[in-house]
Order: structure tokens, then C-alpha cells, then sequence
């Protein structure tokens, strides 16, 4: 571990306790019969414990000088495979299909600066993934499984609750990494609705009109939903045949209220 340098550009931190390490697949739910995509592997710490466990491991890490290190490290287990690239800007489709092509779980470990647009490729891109587990700084972890109301709810608490049910399995302190971030971390695990909820929904409606509320979360909704260009009666119209207070923010609105406005303006009614 000496050795390797670590890159500040790609937010590295690599995780050495072994405890954490162990919870952390434990946490994800791993079993024998498993396929394992493993985003940021690092040093290749979590993946050997992933590709014990697991039936398949992929693991996908952009820093290529960690390849001697990666292919070490997971050499000895057959059903591992490591890819070296940018998952924002790979083929998924492809991906999928090295990974047997049928359900698979998700286990990474995130930088901070990264962590929002890796987590809406996966929410967003209509793979089988049954469960997504996440070691994240606690900030972001906060922004991820909030609940409406609370200061740091948003658009990503939203996208986490339209998926699955999130929760917070475990707190990482910076004295676990090598070199130590400056804040704490913590594991998300979050497991996909067996049965989704809002399916038939009109996602691209969905979505514009959670980005339209919350790009002036502090006016009252009724005045952020102006922005969807419609007339001020339509919107007061939806907004009194569901029951919901215009002058409320944005940010208290559960995903099941704002699927139930997708669907007001979807229909027409």
C-alpha cells in the first residue's frame, strides 16, 4: 500500500479496516449465487472479500496505474474480472452482459464530487440491479435517505425513494482510510421496490416537474410549479383535486405526491 500513489483528482481514499470491509459485504447482502458489479474498486481491499462471496465479481475502476495491483489481487479468483474505464461513459448494455446478463447488486465506493451523477446512471438505466450499497461521505449520505421536510432533501432523496428503500447500515470514520478524508463516511444500502409502485408513469413529466419545484425550493409550490409554463388555474386545479396546500415548499412533498401530480398533468384531468 505504500507504494501506491493516490490521486486527489479522482478523490482517492482506500479502505483498510478490515472489520468495515467485512461489514460492508455483509451489508450488501452478497450470497453465493450472486453477480457483483463493483464500481471504484481502488486497491482491490473490497474486492477480494466481494469475489469470495459472490458467484461473479465485475469490477470497474478508472485508474489504470492500479491495474498490477487489481489483477494481483483478483487473479486468483476465476469468476472476477476487473475493466478499466470511466462507468459514466461505458456501455451499460455491454456491462450488463459481463456480468452474466441477468439481477445483479451494486457495491461501491464513491468520491464525493462523483457520487450524484454515478448514482442517476444507475437508478436511471433499467437494469435488473436489486440492490445498490454505497460507502459515500455522511453528507452525502444525509442528501440520500432523508426524508420530506428536512433541509437536505432534494432531488437525489427522491430518485432514491421512486427506486427502492434506502438506510444508513454503517459510520466510517476518516482513521479507516488510507490516506484519511477529512469527514466522516457511512454505508447506504438501498434495495429496489420488488414491485414498482409508480410504474407506468410518465418518468420524463416526473422529472421535470420534481428539477422545476426544486429549482426555487424556497418559493411556495405553487410559484415553483409556474415554471412548467402552465396556466395558474390548471395548477391550482391539480393542486385542489389532490388535496395538497400550494403554499406548501417543495421540499415537503413525498415522491408519492409529486407521481400523483405526474399523473394530474399527464391526463389532462
Amino acid at each position: 500500500m505504500a507504494s501506491i500513489r493516490h490521486k486527489k483528482s479522482l478523490g482517492q481514499h482506500f479502505l483498510e479496516d478490515t472489520a468495515i470491509l467485512q461489514a460492508i459485504v455483509e451489508g450488501a447482502e452478497v450470497e453465493r449465487q450472486d453477480a457483483v458489479l463493483e464500481i471504484g474498486p481502488g486497491s482491490g481491499n473490497l474486492s477480494g472479500y466481494l469475489a469470495a462471496r459472490a458467484a461473479r465479481l465485475v469490477a470497474v475502476e478508472i485508474d489504470t496505474a492500479l491495474e498490477p495491483l487489481l489483477r494481483q489481487e483478483l487473479g486468483k479468483y476465476p469468476k472476477a474480472e476487473v475493466i478499466f474505464g470511466n462507468f459514466l461513459t461505458m456501455d451499460l448494455k455491454l456491462l450488463h452482459e459481463r456480468l452474466g446478463g441477468g439481477a445483479f447488486k451494486v457495491v461501491a465506493n464513491l468520491p464525493y464530487y462523483i457520487t450524484t451523477p454515478i448514482l442517476e446512471r444507475l437508478l436511471s438505466s433499467g437494469l435488473p440491479i436489486e440492490s445498490i450499497t454505497i460507502l459515500i461521505q455522511k453528507e452525502a449520505a444525509d442528501r440520500l435517505i432523508c426524508s420530506p421536510g428536512s433541509r437536505e432533501y432534494g432531488p437525489l432523496a427522491i430518485a432514491c425513494a421512486r427506486w427502492g428503500s434506502g438506510k444508513c447500515i454503517l459510520r466510517v470514520p476518516p482513521a479507516a482510510f488510507t490516506p484519511p478524508p477529512k469527514v466522516d463516511s457511512a454505508v447506504v444500502h438501498i434495495v429496489r421496490h420488488r414491485i414498482d409502485p409508480f410504474a407506468g408513469m410518465d418518468e420524463t413529466l416526473f422529472w421535470k416537474i420534481v428539477r422545476t419545484s426544486f429549482s426555487q425550493r424556497r418559493k411556495q409550490l405553487k410559484n415553483a410549479l409556474s415554471g412548467l409554463g402552465l396556466p395558474a388555474s390548471r395548477l391550482e386545479e391539480a393542486l385542489s383535486k389532490l388535496g395538497i396546500d400550494g403554499a406548501r415548499r417543495p421540499e415537503t412533498l413525498t415522491v408519492e405526491e409529486f407521481a400523483a401530480l405526474t399523473e394530474q398533468f399527464a391526463s389532462g384531468a
